[in-house]
């Protein structure tokens, strides 16, 4: 999973949802694996409960694919709200408190920055079908920065990659459509710095 190759260690949550808002902002069409919007990541897989064939074969030296494919996390009840039977596969521990269920109600979660991804891709054509222009000047290398276009109408995307406060782009006049650390509609002229992690999406 992509939680466990990209965003594992300090500050976990803040890299999942820059990786969400990378995604969902990109050219292409976005491609989801289950579980990624709650921030599933790999289970933990002994070699007896090993299911794919590649695993068992190289076992130890290739762990397979089965740490990736464990049951979606519903809920933090009996079989995770997946099942009332026996998995193909060990449910993640995890699930009581990284679940569907859990996260619904929270405004601040992994699951309702998804939402408002989806969201805002959907309504911004920009987002869907525009072009794609990188900018790097006057940025950090820790700083992703791009537009997104079609026709007159532009969106801007800027991520801070890193765990410290680096520089924004500052005076290109816009408001925030989207971010992780920001109001919506605040202009883009207050942004002098970006908070670490920090996702945010401008028009």
């Amino acid at each position: 999973r992509a939680s466990s190759r990209l965003c594992a260690g300090p500050d976990s949550e803040a890299k999942k949802k820059l990786l969400a808002a990378l995604i969902l902002t990109q050219q292409g069409t976005p491609f989801l694996y289950y579980g990624e919007e709650i921030g599933m990541v790999d289970g933990r897989i002994s070699r007896k409960d090993l299911q794919d064939p590649l695993g068992k074969k190289y076992y130890p030296f290739h762990p397979g694919r089965d740490r990736s494919r464990t049951p979606m996390q519903w809920t933090d009840g009996p079989g995770a709200g997946f099942t009332e039977g026996k998995p193909w596969l060990p449910i993640n521990p995890d699930y009581r408190e990284r679940n569907v269920k859990a996260q619904e109600g929270d405004p601040s979660s992994l699951l309702a920055w998804y939402k408002a991804l989806i969201q805002l891709r959907q309504g911004e054509a920009a987002l869907y079908s525009g072009t794609i222009e990188f900018i790097q000047a006057g940025l950090a290398d820790e700083v992703l920065a791009y537009r997104r276009r079609i026709g007159e109408e532009e969106v801007l995307v800027v991520l801070n990659v890193s765990g410290q406060t680096r520089q924004n782009l500052a005076g290109r006049g816009g408001r925030v459509l989207l971010s992780t650390h920001r109001k919506s509609d605040s202009p883009i002229e207050q942004d002098t710095r970006l908070a670490p992690w920090e996702c945010t999406v401008y028009k």
